[in-house]
């Protein structure tokens, strides 16, 4: 299965499907730029408008016009928990920013899934 977007592996990056009839599948990245430059929100495939996105794991920036936003839950994106195997941080957590959707960054994205 492909994003309808991009037309990549819908599994080689976090992926969701929009509340609407068509159930289709896109890569976050991908429906979250396409919403941000929509002027009414609508889904790319069959045009339903008012779609909102859910707040993931690794979102740099809240998008008031995209995203889910629950007033009474404050967001916070988790940094990365991997430990350093070596160089001079050896035994600290790495703490970089996250792959998009998961717990991790893209560095140690392949040795924890």
């Amino acid at each position: 299965m492909n994003c309808i977007i991009c037309g990549e592996d819908i599994n080689c990056k976090y992926s969701l499907s929009l509340d609407c009839d068509c159930k289709s599948k896109y890569h976050y990245e991908c429906i979250f730029t396409t919403l941000k430059n929509d002027k009414f929100n609508k889904c790319p495939y069959c045009a339903k408008p008012f779609q909102m996105l859910p707040l993931v794991n690794g979102v740099k920036r809240i998008e008031p016009k995209v995203h889910i936003i629950d007033e009474n839950n404050v967001f916070e994106s988790v940094k990365c928990q991997a430990i350093l195997k070596s160089g001079k941080n050896k035994g600290n957590k790495c703490n970089k920013n996250c792959k998009l959707g998961y717990e991790t960054c893209q560095r140690h994205f392949i040795n924890y899934n």
